[in-house]
């Protein structure tokens, strides 16, 4: 199956107090623009890995072992979400680093999928 993940920008972005984590609390007003990613999903066969491939002009820089769809797949296989391994390829247009939540919405939309997929 294949679907797209929107890239987004923040009309708003209020910057809340650091928390335990390090990380900060946010508000945010956002929109979804029309730029995506494209993502393909299959399930592999006789494998006990996953495969993420990404590709693109704007594929440099990410870590191709530790990124967000490595992340998510290891998370929700942890909490027994899935239990298959799965071959995920993202055509990136999206800008990496750029601000417009490339990287999230990438994990967003590969949970939609599989929420719509098990709810099946």
């Amino acid at each position: 199956m294949v679907f797209k993940s929107f890239a987004k920008i923040n009309l708003s972005l209020t910057v809340n107090k650091k928390l335990e984590t390090g990380l900060h609390d946010i508000q945010s007003i956002y929109c979804l623009i029309d730029l995506s990613d494209s993502i393909s999903v299959k399930k592999t066969k006789g494998k006990r890995k996953d495969v993420v491939s990404i590709k693109g002009k704007n594929s440099m820089n990410i870590n191709k072992k530790n990124n967000s769809i490595t992340r998510t797949l290891s998370i929700m296989r942890k909490y027994n979400l899935i239990h298959d391994y799965y071959s995920v390829k993202i055509l990136k247009k999206i800008p990496v680093f750029a601000g417009l939540g490339g990287g999230s919405s990438n994990a967003a939309a590969l949970l939609k999928f599989f929420k719509k997929k098990n709810s099946k």
